[in-house]
């Protein structure tokens, strides 16, 4: 995608459904009270109304070769990632994560208005303990400055 690299902040709405079921290895660890308020604890946050939330993060010249806006915090698993199209303005994006307790797979399109401003939609569906989340997302992004704070990824 043809953006400025560099500062960008963006705001993600996130609506959720569905409620992810409880890893094998914490499962065995919980006493029956644990696992019953962890898993009534999961079916009201699916219940929670949209989210937004507003984060910066720094883009890189190599970020633009895949999905510029991804997650980064997905450290305990293992990505694969699909650029499906991909112009001066617009990507689309498929990625399948794996990892020790479950998985994720998201489809994300990506719209950019000019050098400093993009937009997109998402879902992703996530499996762990047998159970599944699904996850809309929309959100802006807008260009801060050409250089990122040391504190910042």
């Amino acid at each position: 995608m043809n953006v400025k690299t560099g500062l960008w902040e963006s705001t993600q709405t996130v609506t959720i459904s569905g409620a992810l079921g409880i890893p094998p290895d914490m499962a065995a660890k919980l006493t029956p009270e644990q696992r019953a308020r962890f898993e009534a604890a999961m079916s009201q946050s699916a219940l929670a109304k949209p989210r937004t939330v507003t984060h910066k993060g720094c883009l890189k010249q190599e970020d633009l070769t895949k999905d510029p806006f991804a997650n980064k915090d997905m450290e305990n698993m293992k990505c694969h990632e699909d650029l499906l199209r991909s112009t001066g303005s617009e990507a689309e994006v498929d990625v399948s994560c794996t990892g020790p307790d479950g998985s994720f797979q998201y489809h994300m399109t990506l719209h950019a208005a000019d050098q400093q401003h993009v937009s997109g939609t998402g879902h992703g569906t996530a499996t762990m303990g047998g159970r599944s989340m699904n996850s809309d997302v929309k959100f802006e992004s807008k260009w801060i400055q050409a250089i990122c704070p040391a504190d910042v990824e």
